[in-house]
């Protein structure tokens, strides 16, 4: 809708010349010391890449040239945008970048950057000296209907901002550019405007946010609603009316105009309760996106936005995901420049960490004194999940770039770039003596803003911040410990948002020993690495334990001393893993656990490789002569990649070289080759402006070209040339094919356009096939595969897995990759397309053709496959110790993942199968919890079921290739990864999360409360190993054998990962469980003076409190509280596990030493009198309570009988037993007497001593 909200133009000019007053006069500066954060890069790479990138090149300043008839334009743009609800575009001749298109739309576009600006007076018309008013230019404004889009490097609209309010005019791209590394932003790049010939100004082009940016990010046939919000849109739920959402306006889609997506949106944040926000809420919209975007604004203090007043973004409904997306918009005040909010002198760089959940309206929106709730922000940091994911964010964007360092780096490069522009540009917005000084000032904000968050964020730490990271088990030369040994290691990762200091953390691989190893007193700050190793050296320095690593796979846990308890941070269960592989979190310190080779990083960040299907090296140009002109005039050598499948590839980080051994060049950010696309590199070894010149040149006489991966080792793609005539290239043909031809240059272009030729005498090219992988193979086979002679041989497996037949003659094969040409495949060998082909290797080539020259080492080598030219590599495997009569291979066929397999010769792998039902009669389901509400912690923080399996024999079992599911009639519903193992008697638990993608150890299904079935199944899917059918479970109660292993099921406090008879027997038809409220307990007796009667464990003398159990059955105290305010009913907690059984009695210290071992309430008791209470786990339910006045000195006072309502101050104190009853008998009461008499002449002798002094005192 053209011109909305203008009809209230009028009305806001008054407002506007105040703002514009409030802004100017609210700037000062403050300096103080500079930040510790590390620099880094300040733009990002979620930029998209398409042809607009050529205009989007910020490295030097652009031209625009518009031309219009009309002589008065001004004037006519001036007054359609000033007073005109329509807001109407005008035609004009639009020329840039050797681009005409004419005419296209033009009009005057904002409220505040086009009604004021730093110069005074203000008005309207020929009063306003502010003529550089911002443009928005529409190039398919005048597109005849049904005529194909007009575009300009495939933009429909560009934005020219003027700069208003900012002398630097940087703000806006600087804090778009950093928030491009989180969240997509529009894009923007510096340009002179002429009108009619003439120089107008010098402007900040920005991307518009339309159909086309929804595209250029999130993929084509993007058909959801974009919402504009320039009015106050706090995203509260108002009904289901669509008219009352007006504020926020639908930019596309005019057609239906439906608000059905925006109204449950507001609905669920408004009217959701918190508990359930999550699962409502994550399906419909971007959460993460969210959450970046509040931490970016927080930590630009750039408050003309969603935080600062509810209005001044974008929301995009995602067609590809359903998810609606918060798009950043307008950011030309950031860095503390909106004066709203704060204090007169207040330092706008110590914006609390957290935004306000509520704003004060002012001038029209919301309106003078009135409150709004920002719902978006109260609704996500209510809850715990994202509340702490928002402090990680933020120390995140810290830590990576937002800093004195780097922001002057980026500040300087842009004031090189438009100093000139700012200083002799005509019509400029503000003065340009200021330049200067306001980029010292932006700097300054940066540097304080640094120095306040980090000291803020410090104060959110937590231990649980902590969290395992990577580990290796068999370090055998990827690095070394301080006194150079190849030791085993853990990594520990701090995931943030603060410091945290080591010294009361312990590591153990004994969960009946939590403090097995303190770790050394250090600090980690958020996001840094901890290495530890696990070599049982403590003597060789401080990161060294006291014990060593169970090779063949276990735990490790990491425990916090917490004064009365160790209380569990983080643990991990890893199998039994190969020499120089590590089992590494991805990303660090959240994500799933993966076992990986191919990138090693201790104390660094965990990368994970990914290999990329679709992308090829395709055509490529060694001997350019005069062919093919670079961006830069020349005709250097070219490579061109091809990407064939069905999404954008982001090339970032890959490597471009022709020396394997050197990866060269590498793709710098913002690098993206959209689906069915090219890419042209150029090779010509000199330094030019173009991003995409690598820094080698091909040789015309013949050599290689890979693409690898981002750790610079996996290869993608490669191919291997000889001699090059000129102006000729070579390619794929078609594009992506095995097949390569000599063609006519087609750069960018599909190949079929080009010609094949023949050139005068090119010598023969090195073709690699492409779906060549070594498959598997058996180095220690010892009666598994018999091979053709009747012996068994080690053997190698090849794949095909492209779709045209391989001819692998005079490639070739071996044992040492320093001595690729062991053995030559003979000619006329094939293999298939989605075929395998089995080669002996038995060191007897003289028995046939497919038997090579070499045998397997099964201590550990290699194995490797390469081109006819003796030294390109194809593939290759390196491995370590084999078993016997079990092969290796990739898991699926083709992929990058190995295992250890059934043996599978020339036929689809599958994993390893080494026990039959019949080996498995040891093996239990042990435990389970289907109801885990806040009970049993799971690895990744919340509360999912769990199963536990059970190992009553005496060998370990490889569980491997077994299966675990909920449903009999379903038995593969998950199986157990390979290499997963459980010890003899010895426990493993499975978290049935159906969140299979979280690790190792995550099954792809949940338990039913309500009741169900749980089946362990054979490797063969079908032999039923263990079964448990149950009924409905207590919430937090687990069920399970007593004792393990054992036919007798009971409900039980839940002991995962523990012997079951550690637990206690739950009655579920009771209220003797975990979180009820018990019959029969009691407070019982209490000490409230206890002087020199009942000394604690100490050796002191505290006060005490004794409860009793009345009842039949024991009791489970755990999670219940103790006070002595009834206002307070929390003040102390039992610990877990703490018990009570019938007709006993439990004593409490109230010595107010919580932090001690044992019972200890961190309260005393007021002699003076006042209450003990007793409340259930809900922090609420009154069990019991005891009011008593002033009490005697080593004097208790307690129920009699016990259990009774009657209270009286006991003779004798009985804590932990029963309470003692009046005297009767004659002897007792003879000793009552003389007491009584000695404490009256006791009494009566001090009244007299008293008496004399107080007379001697009046003398």
């Amino acid at each position: 809708m053209k011109g909305n909200s203008l009809h209230m133009r009028k009305a806001r000019l008054a407002f506007a010349v105040m703002f514009s007053t409030l802004l100017l006069s609210s700037l000062y500066l403050g300096i103080v010391q500079t930040s510790g954060a590390e620099a880094g890069s300040w733009v990002g790479a979620n930029s998209a890449i398409d042809e607009s990138d050529v205009f989007f090149n910020d490295s030097y300043i652009h031209d625009i040239y518009l031309y219009f008839d009309d002589p008065n334009w001004y004037n006519t743009l001036y007054e359609a945008h000033d007073s005109n609800p329509e807001d109407p575009y005008f035609p004009a001749r639009f020329v840039s970048h050797g681009i005409e298109i004419n005419p296209i739309g033009v009009r005057f576009k904002g409220l505040s950057t086009f009604g004021f600006g730093s110069r005074f007076p203000w008005g309207g018309g020929e009063e306003d000296e502010d003529i550089k008013k911002p443009f928005r230019l529409d190039f398919n404004m005048y597109d005849e209907e049904g005529a194909q889009e007009t575009t300009f490097l495939g933009l429909k609209k560009l934005n020219l901002n003027n700069g208003a309010l900012d002398p630097t005019m940087m703000r806006e791209k600087l804090f778009m550019d950093y928030a491009s590394k989180y969240v997509p932003t529009p894009r923007s790049v510096y340009t002179r405007l002429y009108v009619n010939e003439e120089y107008y100004g010098f402007y900040l082009a920005m991307e518009h946010i339309d159909n086309t940016f929804v595209e250029s990010r999130f993929g084509n046939n993007q058909e959801g609603n974009i919402y504009k919000v320039d009015k106050l849109g706090p995203l509260t739920y108002n009904g289901s009316d669509p008219a009352n959402y007006i504020n926020y306006e639908i930019k596309n889609n005019d057609e239906t105009k439906d608000y059905t997506d925006l109204v449950e949106l507001t609905d669920i944040l408004t009217n959701t309760p918190s508990s359930q926000i999550p699962e409502k809420l994550e399906p419909i919209f971007d959460v993460e996106q969210a959450l970046y975007s509040i931490a970016l604004l927080d930590l630009f203090v750039n408050l003309d936005s969603y935080i600062g007043n509810g209005r001044n973004y974008y929301l995009y409904d995602r067609s590809d995901n359903g998810q609606i997306t918060h798009l950043l918009w307008d950011a030309n005040l950031a860095f503390g420049n909106f004066g709203f909010g704060f204090a007169m002198g207040e330092d706008r760089a110590e914006y609390a960490v957290f935004p306000p959940t509520t704003i004060q309206g002012f001038g029209f929106f919301p309106g003078r004194g009135v409150t709004t709730n920002l719902t978006m922000i109260e609704s996500l940091m209510a809850i715990e999940s994202y509340n702490r994911t928002y402090l990680r964010m933020l120390a995140q964007l810290l830590r990576e770039g937002f800093s004195v360092e780097s922001m002057t780096d980026r500040v300087q490069k842009l004031a090189d770039l438009i100093r000139y522009e700012i200083t002799s540009s005509p019509n400029m917005q503000t003065e340009p003596s200021v330049f200067e000084q306001a980029l010292n000032e932006t700097i300054d904000f940066v540097r304080r803003r640094a120095i306040f968050l980090n000291t803020q964020l410090d104060r959110f730490a937590r231990n649980t911040d902590l969290q395992f990271n990577d580990l290796m088990t068999f370090n055998q030369g990827t690095i070394v410990d301080d006194s150079g040994d190849y030791d085993p290691w853990v990594e520990i990762y701090n995931l943030g948002p603060g410091l945290i200091n080591t010294s009361n953390l312990f590591l153990t691989d004994d969960p009946e020993n939590p403090n097995k190893w303190q770790l050394p007193d250090q600090n980690i700050e958020d996001g840094e690495f901890l290495l530890l190793w696990l070599d049982g050296e403590p003597d060789e320095g401080d990161n060294h334990a006291s014990f060593g690593v169970n090779s063949s796979g276990g735990d490790l846990r990491l425990y916090a001393d917490e004064g009365s308890d160790y209380v569990l941070i983080d643990t991990i269960l890893y199998p039994q893993l190969d020499s120089n592989v590590s089992f590494s979190r991805f990303p660090d310190g959240k994500g799933s656990w993966l076992i990986t080779s191919e990138i090693i990083t201790p104390a660094e960040p965990n990368q994970l490789v990914t290999i990329i299907a679709d992308l090829f090296i395709n055509e490529f140009m060694a001997n350019n002569d005069a062919a093919v002109q670079g961006p830069d005039g020349d005709y250097p050598d070219w490579i061109e990649l091809y990407n064939s499948g069905t999404e954008t590839i982001n090339l970032t980080g890959l490597y471009l070289s022709d020396d394997l051994s050197n990866p060269q060049w590498q793709f710098p950010a913002d690098t993206y080759l959209e689906p069915g696309g090219f890419i042209v590199v150029w090779a010509d070894n000199a330094v030019h402006s173009s991003p995409l010149y690598a820094d080698f040149n091909l040789n015309a006489q013949g050599e290689f070209i890979c693409l690898l991966a981002d750790d610079a080792e996996t290869i993608i793609d490669s191919v291997a040339f000889g001699q090059q005539s000129d102006d000729i290239s070579y390619g794929r043909r078609p594009d992506g094919a095995s097949s390569w031809s000599f063609l006519t240059p087609t750069p960018n272009l599909s190949n079929t356009l080009g010609t094949i030729v023949t050139p005068d005498s090119p010598t023969a090219i090195i073709e690699i096939p492409n779906g060549l992988f070594i498959n598997e193979f058996m180095a220690n086979n010892d009666a598994a595969v018999q091979g053709p002679d009747g012996d068994y041989p080690d053997w190698i497996e090849l794949y095909n897995s492209g779709t045209e037949t391989i001819d692998l003659g005079g490639l070739y094969l071996s044992d040492d990759l320093a001595n690729p040409n062991a053995w030559q495949f003979p000619s006329g060998t094939i293999i298939e397309p989605n075929n395998f082909l089995v080669i002996w290797a038995d060191s007897a080539p003289e028995r046939g053709l497919l038997h090579a020259s070499f045998s397997l080492d099964a201590t550990g080598e290699d194995v490797g496959l390469f081109a006819e030219d003796e030294e390109t590599v194809i593939d290759s495997i390196t491995f370590g110790v084999q078993d016997n009569d079990v092969s290796y291979g990739r898991l699926p066929d083709g992929t990058s993942n190995w295992n250890y397999l059934t043996p599978t010769p020339g036929s689809p792998n599958k994993l390893y199968e080494p026990w039959t039902p019949g080996n498995l009669e040891s093996l239990f389901i042990n435990e389970f919890m289907a109801n885990n509400d806040a009970a049993v912690q799971g690895p990744d923080g919340d509360y999912p079921d769990w199963i536990e399996l059970y190992n009553s024999g005496t060998e370990t079992i490889d569980l491997g290739g077994l299966y675990l599911s909920d449903d009999l009639a379903n038995p593969n519903a998950w199986q157990f990864p390979s290499g997963t193992i459980i010890e003899p008697n010895n426990f493993l638990v499975i978290w049935a999360d159906s969140a299979p993608e979280r690790g190792l150890l995550h099954a792809s299904f949940s338990l039913d409360a309500t009741g169900e079935d749980i089946g362990l199944f054979a490797y063969d899917g079908e032999s039923l190993i263990d079964s448990i059918a149950f009924t409905e479970q207590i919430s937090d109660v687990s069920y399970g054998r007593l004792p393990d292993g054992d036919p007798n099921w009971n409900f039980l406090t839940p002991t995962p990962g523990l012997a079951n008879e550690l637990g206690e027997i739950v009655t579920p038809n009771s209220d003797n469980y975990f979180g009820g409220v018990p019959d029969g307990l009691f407070i019982n007796e209490l000490m409230a003076d206890n002087q020199i009667t009942i000394a604690g464990p100490n050796g002191t003398y505290p006060d005490w409190i004794e409860l009793f159990n009345a009842s039949n059955e024991t009791i489970n105290l755990s999670g219940m509280y103790l006070t002595d305010d009834l206002t307070d009913p929390t003040a102390w907690r039992f610990p877990n596990n703490t018990f009570i059984e019938a007709g006993r009695y439990l004593l409490i210290w109230a010595d107010n030493s919580s932090d001690r071992d044992g019972l200890h309430a961190n309260f005393r008791l007021n002699a003076n009198g006042e209450a003990v209470g007793l409340f259930a786990s809900d922090g609420e339910t009154q069990i019991d309570s005891v009011t008593f006045l002033k009490q005697i000195g080593d004097v208790s006072y307690g129920r009699l009988p016990d259990g009774g309502s009657n209270w009286e101050y006991l003779l004798r104190a009985t804590p932990g037993w029963g309470n003692n009853k009046r005297p009767d008998d004659p002897e007792t009461s003879v000793w009552l007497v003389l007491l009584l008499i000695g404490l009256a002449i006791g009494l009566s002798a001090l009244v007299v001593i008293a008496g004399k002094l107080h007379a001697k005192s009046k003398r």
